[in-house]
């Protein structure tokens, strides 16, 4: 097993990291301080929530217009999954607040 550790300043932060690759050759994080991600909290990512709608057919999305109205079968407080850059993060319900679309986590994956 090979350890190697050190630290690295970039946009003006530093952190501190701990890379461990096994016998394998599989590498795996370890002890990594907060501190070192903040250099990624400035990248974008697209969060989409996934609402199913079962037996929906192609008839169905051609006869698609303005104001249609699809029924999803789906309870308010039913579990959707919810994806950042096409992961899976987390299972998700829909919240209504103010008038406005929310979405509460229920469960992060």
């Amino acid at each position: 097993m090979r350890v190697a550790s050190g630290t690295h300043s970039r946009c003006g932060t530093e952190g501190w990291w701990t890379v461990i690759q096994n016998e394998s050759g599989a590498k795996q994080s370890e002890d990594i301080r907060s501190e070192g991600m903040n250099s990624f909290r400035h990248l974008q990512c697209t969060v989409t929530l996934e609402l199913p709608v079962p037996r929906f057919t192609v008839r169905q999305m051609l006869e698609l217009r303005p104001g249609a109205v699809v029924d999803t079968c789906w309870s308010q407080a039913t579990d959707l999954p919810l994806r950042v850059n096409g992961a899976l993060l987390a299972w998700s319900e829909f919240e209504v607040v103010d008038n406005r679309y929310g979405v509460r986590l229920t469960e992060l994956t």
